[in-house]
C-alpha cells in the first residue's frame, strides 16, 4: 500500500520528474508525500485536478490534505501511468507538482487526467513517499533536471 524513497532529491537538480507505471485492483487514488530522512510529511497538501471520463469532464479541489493526488484509480485491473514533474524539493518554499495521468476505465475507454498541487510547508525535502488505499504492484523512476544557467 505504499512505498518510501529517500535520499533522492539533492541540491544537484532543482526540479525533477517521477514516472509510475502501477496496476491496482479497485477504484483507490496513488498518492505521494514528500519526506525527511525517511519521514512523511503528511499535512499541507494542495491540489486541482481536471478529469477527462468518456464525455464527461470532472474538477475538483482539495486543500489542507494529508497527501497530493498524482493518480485516480480505474474500475478495475487495468494498467495506469501517470508522469509528475516536482518544483524545487530541496529549496526552503512550497514544494509544487504537476501530473499527468492516463488509466482505464474498461479495455477500450482511457480516463485522462491533469492534476496541480503543492506541499505549502517552507522544508527542503528529501524523498518522497507513494501511497495508496489498495495495494499497487508496478514501478516508478525518478529524474533529475540538469541544471544550467
Amino acid at each position: 500500500t505504499g512505498v518510501t524513497v529517500s535520499d533522492v532529491f539533492t541540491s544537484t537538480y532543482s526540479n525533477y520528474l517521477l514516472t509510475v507505471i502501477t496496476t491496482i485492483n479497485g477504484a483507490s487514488t496513488v498518492e505521494l508525500q514528500f519526506s525527511v530522512g525517511g519521514t512523511a510529511t503528511a499535512t499541507g497538501y494542495n491540489y486541482q485536478h481536471l478529469l477527462a471520463d468518456s464525455t464527461t469532464v470532472l474538477t475538483a479541489r482539495t486543500t489542507s490534505s494529508t497527501s497530493g493526488l498524482i493518480l485516480r484509480g480505474s474500475n478495475g485491473t487495468y494498467t495506469q501511468v501517470t508522469k509528475v514533474e516536482i518544483y524545487n524539493p530541496q529549496v526552503s518554499g512550497i514544494t509544487m507538482y504537476q501530473a499527468l495521468g492516463l488509466n482505464q476505465r474498461s479495455a477500450a475507454t482511457p480516463y485522462n487526467q491533469i492534476l496541480f498541487g503543492n506541499q505549502a510547508a517552507t522544508t527542503q525535502f528529501d524523498g518522497f513517499k507513494l501511497l495508496s488505499a489498495d495495494n499497487i504492484t508496478g514501478t516508478y523512476k525518478l529524474y533529475g533536471y540538469n541544471k544550467t544557467v
